[in-house]
């Protein structure tokens, strides 16, 4: 079960990320005006496509490790890395929809998600 879970959530953080749906933390910005957060937006995408590429090699290295000791899930006895199948590609296009949204964000400051012109 846990394997699943952990695929459909990496299926989906590219949408997520592309919709704006990520939950925002402004405890420090809530009083700053809209192009400072506007900044701090646009700044967010970036970091996390580096995090999302770093998590894709690792994800990718922790794959290919667990297919060679032939790690199988203890129930139905799955091969585990097949998870990391679909979960790397994942993390990739996480990766290319943050330069998406931080184009976007460049582009239109505030964007909110209601406008997707």
């Amino acid at each position: 079960m846990s394997l699943f879970i952990a695929v459909a959530v990496s299926l989906f953080l590219p949408y997520c990320q592309y919709e704006k749906g990520n939950a925002i933390v402004d405890v420090f910005t809530e009083r700053a005006p809209g192009p400072v957060r506007a900044g701090f937006d646009a700044l967010g995408s970036p970091l996390l496509g580096a995090v999302a590429l770093l998590l894709a090699w690792r994800l990718s290295a922790g794959a290919l490790d667990l297919r060679a000791y032939g790690d199988e899930s203890m129930v139905l006895r799955p091969p585990t890395w097949w998870g990391f199948l679909v979960t790397v590609p994942c993390f990739a296009l996480l990766a290319v929809v943050s330069v998406v949204t931080f184009r976007r964000g460049l582009e239109k400051p505030g964007w909110d998600g209601d406008d997707p012109s």
